[in-house]
């Protein structure tokens, strides 16, 4: 289930070579005041569908309730103003021993999760380079996908699975074993039976391609490579390109979004993910090697992908709307102030949020939403100003959402806290979770 961006609008970011934005928040406890935003590109909310595993669940997360944990978050996936997911460390990151990231459900709006890490998959998140990704369906449907390693850097298949729930993480299907080359990167699905896993595969040791797409057709119980040759477009090895993610809306239609020294480019696939073809934009006459563009997303919301195109070296981003899976494109306005890079999240066809963000620096002090697709909006001053490194946002709706520190870029041992908005960023309440087995 395609839910959030092709990638993480943060680690999107770093992967392109800019600067995450910053994210620390000025005022205390309580309702905080003042103007502004956290930083830095991260994902957000898109189009929600239930998908259901056909499998007999073989994993139970832990049953019995055991004492408050610490809740250090590396992901915060909301899938509605109460029900939630997050990958989270239970002990800071800062400390000497490592920490693996594990998973947790909320249903009081992030004040208070749940440990619900498939037993299975907490023995390969135990590897001080596992890794891993989560697809948040609905409150009561989410797919892992783990693989664990304990080097950086292999050119050895390392085991993989895939774990699928339908009742909020209390069971667990785990996927048929198979192997993966790099680390996992994203897991999407389609609809209940189609899905997709990307690495960041590269070479192999004699310089040959890896497979870097693998997908299933049963709900997650079996996966098989998808696509090995690099999506047409990619430049060279002193190009430095990345897979920066996925999104399908269809089982046989999706994108891949890959970041290069040269500027970003989009590919599409039409048979599944097994050849790509690079597409076509309409703003792609304002990007080449002097103006160097970024893309991010397409993320998609009922039946329409949407996508952002910036020119590295202007801050005058495009916005363009596709409703015929990418057949065409049409641009849509943006405010004036929105930016170099704004993040905009569409919820439904009409409604949508847009946070303005320029390169290597806080969020707008003022947001903007859209009740009319994106043709006009209307600005809401903010209440809060996040300026410390790794801020990130999550909204659920163009009023309900949620921001916070990823635990990677926090400091000291206390761990930090969580805001929640209902009125679009308007005024935020803070609040510091806690996680339960």
């Amino acid at each position: 289930m395609t839910r959030r961006t092709m990638a993480a609008w943060f680690a999107a970011a770093l992967a392109a070579a800019l600067a995450s934005g910053c994210a620390s928040v000025s005022g205390g406890g309580g309702t905080v005041a003042g103007t502004g935003k956290p930083s830095g590109p991260t994902a957000t909310p898109t189009a929600k569908m239930t998908a259901t595993p056909t499998a007999t669940p073989t994993g139970v997360a832990p049953s019995t309730s055991g004492p408050a944990q610490e809740f250090w978050p590396a992901s915060l996936d909301m899938t509605s103003a109460t029900a939630g997911w997050a990958l989270y460390a239970a002990q800071s990151p800062a400390g000497t021993a490592s920490q693996p990231t594990l998973l947790a459900r909320t249903v009081d709006g992030a004040r208070n999760w749940t440990d619900v890490t498939p037993a299975a998959a907490r023995t390969m998140l135990a590897t001080v380079f596992a890794s891993q990704a989560l697809d948040p369906v609905d409150s009561e449907h989410a797919y892992l996908a783990v693989s664990p390693a304990t080097q950086d850097t292999s050119t050895t298949p390392a085991p993989a699975a895939v774990f699928a729930t339908a009742d909020g993480g209390r069971t667990w299907t785990e996927s048929a074993p198979f192997t993966v080359d790099g680390s996992v990167i994203q897991v999407t699905f389609a609809d209940a039976r189609h899905g997709w896993l990307l690495t960041d595969a590269g070479l192999s040791a004699t310089g040959a391609p890896l497979p870097w797409l693998y997908r299933t057709t049963d709900g997650g119980l079996h996966w098989s490579q998808a696509a090995i040759a690099p999506p047409p477009g990619e430049g060279g090895p002193n190009d430095m390109c990345l897979l920066l993610g996925v999104a399908f809306p269809t089982a046989t239609t999706g994108w891949v979004r890959v970041g290069c020294r040269s500027g970003d480019y989009l590919a599409e696939s039409t048979d599944g993910g097994s050849t790509w073809a690079v597409q076509s934009l309409p703003t792609s006459s304002t990007c080449g090697p002097v103006a160097q563009c970024q893309l991010f997303g397409p993320t998609l919301s009922s039946g329409t992908a949407y996508l952002t195109v910036t020119p590295t070296t202007t801050a005058s981003p495009s916005l363009l709307a596709s409703g015929d899976l990418g057949q065409s494109w049409h641009l849509l306005p943006l405010p004036a102030d929105a930016e170099q890079y704004p993040q905009v999240t569409f919820f439904g066809s009409d409604e949508g949020l847009l946070v303005p963000t320029a390169s290597q620096e806080a969020f707008g002090t003022v947001f903007y939403t859209t009740t009319d697709g994106g043709q006009t909006w209307s600005p809401v001053p903010q209440g809060a100003h996040f300026t410390q490194l790794g801020a990130a946002l999550d909204f659920v709706t163009a009023q309900d959402g949620f921001s916070w520190t990823q635990a990677g870029d926090t400091q000291g041992s206390t761990p930090p806290p969580l805001y929640a908005t209902t009125n679009s960023g308007a005024t935020w309440t803070s609040f510091t979770p806690e996680v339960t087995s």
